[in-house]
């Protein structure tokens, strides 16, 4: 299996769309990216992230929703990115980086239930 982005969305329009996910294609597990500094301890961004969370579960309630570490994803996007023959980051818009991420973040997910035999 792998990640498909369907990228970004204003907070807002995300829940819909996640809600409309959930109910037309039964999805119930959310990976959300988990905001730590890079010392592993939580940041200011954990209560944004919380909030979209709770918001989340109002929406799908009895869907799993997992945390998972976002340190240095949006890094890991830009050398992707620039790996895959796009050079300036400029051109390529914040959006494209953010679902990158996104992607790369899901992916994670993946791979470890796979290993884990999922």
């Amino acid at each position: 299996m792998f990640a498909q982005p369907l990228g970004t969305f204003p907070p807002n329009d995300a829940i819909e769309r996640l809600r409309t996910l959930h109910n037309d294609s039964g999805i119930d597990v959310f990976v959300v990216g988990w905001p730590l500094l890079e010392d592993g301890s939580a940041g200011n961004a954990i209560k944004r992230v919380a909030e979209y969370i709770r918001r989340l579960k109002k929406i799908a309630p009895g869907a799993e929703i997992v945390r998972w570490d976002e340190r240095y994803s949006t890094q890991r996007a830009k050398d992707m990115i620039k790996r895959t023959g796009n050079p300036s980051l400029r051109k390529t818009g914040r959006g494209r980086i953010d679902t990158a991420a996104a992607g790369l973040l899901l992916q994670e997910y993946l791979d470890e239930q796979e290993d884990q035999g999922r």
